[in-house]
């Protein structure tokens, strides 16, 4: 589900971005605009989610915020090539609306970048046994006493109110597998 959520939701603002950014750069180049934005959309969509379902929740989440920087990054710097350069093709509006959504996609893509930043620290300093996390568990096998620790402390009265609980001494072999 968390691969899920990440490729879903970034799908969507990737999407949204290259879609929006492709409409610029095709803008009378093709005959129709329309079925080539939505399968620009759909295409980083659906490879954004395929994406986040090989990587992982915790990667996925990192990489698809720094796509979805650039997404965003890639609006205003069309327009900006656009002005710059009219021949190149990119259409440009002259409109205050127009700047007003290369503005916003600036600050969309300083945020995503942020975002990522700040997923890559969960991911590597989180709980190896989240689905956020992007370390690994130990994997290895535990001794006979690391057992009888985990037993001792359970049987003393430090653990007088750890009641109902199932104790997985695995080294968090269950959690990645």
């Amino acid at each position: 589900m968390a691969a899920a959520s990440i490729g879903v939701c970034l799908g969507c603002v990737c999407g949204l971005s290259f879609a929006i950014v492709s409409t610029k750069w095709l803008y009378g180049h093709v005959e129709d605009l329309e079925t080539w934005r939505q399968r620009v959309y759909h295409a980083v969509f659906f490879g954004a989610v395929a994406f986040a379902f090989l990587r992982g929740a915790a990667r996925a989440g990192v990489e698809l915020a720094y796509v979805a920087a650039i997404g965003a990054l890639s609006l205003p710097i069309t327009s900006a090539v656009a002005v710059a350069a009219p021949g190149l093709g990119p259409w440009a509006a002259a409109d205050p609306t127009s700047a007003g959504v290369d503005i916003v996609a600036f600050g969309a893509a300083l945020c995503f970048a942020a975002l990522a930043r700040a997923t890559a620290r969960r991911a590597e300093l989180g709980a190896t046994d989240s689905v956020w996390s992007a370390r690994e568990a130990t994997r290895k096998i535990a001794t006979p006493q690391e057992i009888a620790n985990v037993v001792a402390f359970l049987a003393s009265d430090l653990a007088s109110h750890i009641v109902m609980q199932d104790v997985v001494v695995d080294g968090g072999a269950i959690l990645t597998a």
